[in-house]
């Protein structure tokens, strides 16, 4: 979601103080037919005119005792600083009601690795059939608004409003999922009618599938994706039992519980029985969260792709062009009298040596302006071999027999995050990120080093519209497409608990120079 610019009287300025009835009147915004919530109170309609088996399914599955349902806590900016304002209304969440609370929270769950429509769609592919019968009016018109682009952003938004997201987190944390899990491919899986790496999102349908039967006992997975989605699942209250890892050697563990789980993490043996093709769905990409002792494992995740290298090589690769960009490069927010607007101006020190021609060369493939500036940051893999692996004319997709392309595609990939980075310099390292990237092809990487490159070395400086979109991208799992469309009168940027605010905005402030995002 972005968050645009209102046009106001030059010279104006708008304080604001906030109480108690403040805070509810803004939820009660929050909840109204334009809202940023309440996506499923219009969808309470639709049960109270159609008889359904919804409510005898829930009280089968136990949802009506164990579903997990949270307060509503949110940030209202005032003129005294950002205040948190906390409601404590978990019984009249998602609509108040058992049914729409278990479609809200189960979409959330999804989504939590899912972009939200592929969520919903898994939702209604898998779920509704489940709950409503396989032919019903109601699953058809449900579908319907479900994957409506408004009601699906409310759900979200009152998901994130309601700590979802930290509740998710801290339960894939408290499982020790591993972060990333290439050790599966085609030969490895129960399916075999598919060719090379498959498509993670089918492998989540197939856990659904299991899910959804009623004599689920035992299913065993490749995929870690798979596992951190049953874990979300779980959390909010989804009869699935123990989750666990398996290295692939010896006996397989049997189960204790229904719907029991097992990452396999090694060994040949099948797995993966119940997925399915499912071309129907949006060819989207999963989300990766991660935080700066994470970033090695995020981006090995990014390459989609079994590769001969360390999750530790990446993230000493990410702490190496971190550490340099910390050191070298400053930037402050100036207001450009000519176009009234913010901008990032970039201050680099010289480098304290000179980098050597390879890394250099390696640096000017995707930023050929500022190819001096950031190549430092190739030392580490610079080498003959190395760029006539990647310069253009040879580049290709990532590949198993290519680990030289996957790690420069990583270390460039781990440039613009550090760039980034130095737009948000107090809080980039304490606080928890998403992004969409995908490194298997360049598309990522070649749109924001781009626009880096055109902006770092240039005396107009970076627009705050195109700060915000930058920080998004690695921050807010926000697709870094068209940069150049994006509305001039950005000013900041939310993807459900991911937001991007200027401290101008959260100190209600007069602008200053050195003033961060």
């Amino acid at each position: 979601m972005e968050v645009t610019k209102l046009e106001t009287a030059p010279g104006s300025m708008l304080q604001t103080d906030v109480g108690i009835e403040n805070a509810i009147a803004t939820y009660s915004a929050a909840r109204a037919p334009y809202g940023w919530m309440g996506g499923m109170d219009n969808v309470m309609a639709f049960f109270t005119k159609i008889k359904n088996p919804f409510g005898r399914r829930i009280q089968q599955l136990k949802l009506d005792q164990s579903l997990r349902l949270l307060p509503c806590r949110a940030y209202v900016l005032t003129s005294h600083g950002p205040i948190l304002a906390s409601i404590d209304d978990a019984e009249g969440a998602f609509g108040a009601d058992i049914r729409t609370q278990v479609i809200g929270s189960t979409i959330c769950a999804l989504a939590h690795l899912c972009e939200p429509l592929t969520a919903a769609q898994l939702f209604c592919r898998f779920f509704l059939p489940y709950y409503f019968g396989e032919s019903s009016p109601l699953a058809d018109t449900l579908h319907g608004q479900l994957i409506e682009q408004a009601c699906l952003t409310q759900i979200i938004n009152e998901g994130a409003s309601r700590g979802y997201n930290d509740l998710f987190k801290k339960t894939v944390d408290e499982l020790r999922i591993p972060v990333v899990n290439h050790g599966w491919r085609s030969h490895k899986l129960a399916s075999q009618t598919f060719d090379g790496l498959l498509g993670e999102i089918s492998m989540i349908g197939g856990l659904l599938r299991f899910v959804t039967q009623d004599e689920s006992s035992h299913y065993f997975t490749r995929s870690s994706a798979v596992a951190c989605v049953a874990a979300c699942l779980k959390s909010v209250g989804h009869p699935i039992g123990d989750i666990h890892t398996w290295d692939g050697h010896g006996v397989p563990p049997t189960a204790v519980n229904p719907r029991s789980l097992t990452l396999v993490l090694g060994g040949s043996s099948g797995t993966d029985p119940l997925m399915e093709d499912l071309q129907q769905l949006p060819n989207t990409t999963l989300i990766l969260h991660y935080q700066y002792k994470t970033v090695g494992s995020m981006l090995m995740s990014a390459l989609r792709c079994r590769l001969d290298i360390l999750v530790e090589t990446l993230q000493a690769d990410f702490e190496h062009v971190y550490e340099y960009v910390e050191s070298n490069l400053r930037v402050d927010f100036v207001l450009r009298k000519e176009v009234s607007r913010p901008a990032a101006e970039f201050s680099w020190e010289e480098p304290s040596g000179k980098a050597c021609s390879i890394a250099r060369r390696l640096a000017a493939i995707h930023f050929p302006i500022c190819a001096e500036l950031v190549a430092p940051c190739y030392t580490r893999i610079a080498s003959e071999h190395c760029l006539s692996m990647v310069r253009p004319k040879v580049r290709r997709a990532v590949k198993p027999g290519r680990p030289e392309l996957a790690r420069f595609r990583a270390v460039t990939a781990a440039i613009a995050i550090s760039i980034a980075s130095r737009l948000a310099p107090s809080s980039f390292k304490n606080v928890s990120h998403a992004t969409v990237m995908e490194l298997d092809d360049e598309h990522w990487v070649s749109e924001l080093c781009t626009l880096l490159d055109n902006h770092m070395d240039s005396g107009s400086g970076l627009p705050l519209r195109f700060a915000i979109f930058i920080l998004a991208a690695v921050h807010a799992a926000h697709e870094p497409i068209d940069s150049e469309k994006t509305n001039g009168k950005i000013i900041g940027w939310r993807n459900g608990v991911y937001g991007i605010v200027p401290d101008l905005l959260l100190g209600m402030a007069i602008y200053s120079p050195r003033m961060h995002l």
